[in-house]
């Protein structure tokens, strides 16, 4: 072996050998005596509907909402493609969705989520692409959960979509179709309206005001209040 290689081998050894290890003293207290780690618990304050009026598609900044609305209940990174608006935006399944897209563009955006409603009971998702909202839904006031109500508000006949009810294993399981109420002239706002199946007193309401940038298309629903007559 060569003698420089066995001299810088030995003097690596005894720099290792003779550093000092320090190691961490023992908590005196008994573990029976130390106080528990108790996770701190965030609250997140309902917020109405009027929180959110602030909200402009295509203009409101991501920080902008975050010094307005304060704590997201949470927070997480989902995928668009083609700014195409799923109204309850989940983490994206990657191999379905670009299945889906072809050759159109797929992007990321983040999603930020809110209890909102009058009890708390509900959930408000922003959308943001590049910092800035692309579109947002929340509930609506209880002076809009009718369509009647909102007809008298604008005094205009709403424009319909409908998203056909899904049928489940048993005939008893269609429980509801939802439908888009637009504001004939408005591309920046509609409301969805759920009409439930199940039970003869249920009526229906509209949950949400869904916010949208012009570029926005909504996937899933046809012109028209065609769900009394479709065939499920």
């Amino acid at each position: 072996m060569n003698a420089r290689l066995v001299l810088s081998m030995l003097a690596a050894l005894t720099a290792l050998t003779s550093t000092p290890v320090f190691a961490q003293e023992p908590d005196p207290t008994p573990a029976a005596t130390r106080a528990p780690q108790v996770r701190k618990k965030i609250v997140y304050t309902p917020r109405p509907a009027s929180d959110f009026a602030f909200l402009v598609p295509g203009r409101t900044t991501i920080d902008e909402a975050a010094k307005t609305l304060g704590d997201t209940k949470w927070s997480y990174t989902s995928y668009l493609v083609d700014d195409i608006v799923m109204l309850n935006l989940g983490l994206a399944d990657l191999p379905s969705l670009f299945r889906f897209a072809g050759d159109r563009p797929v992007e990321p955006v983040e999603v930020r989520v809110y209890t909102a409603g009058h009890e708390g009971n509900d959930t408000a998702y922003l959308v943001f692409k590049k910092d800035i909202l692309l579109y947002a839904h929340h509930p609506v006031s209880a002076s809009e959960e009718t369509r009647e109500a909102l007809e008298a508000r604008y005094g205009k006949k709403l424009e319909i979509d409908t998203e056909l009810p899904n049928r489940g294993v048993e005939k008893e399981d269609i429980v509801y179709s939802s439908h888009l109420l637009r504001i004939p002239g408005e591309t920046s706002f509609f409301y969805r309206e759920e009409e439930s199946r199940r039970g003869s007193d249920k009526q229906p309401r509209v949950e949400a005001k869904i916010l949208v940038s012009p570029s926005c298309k909504v996937l899933g629903y046809t012109r028209g209040d065609i769900s009394k007559y479709a065939k499920p």
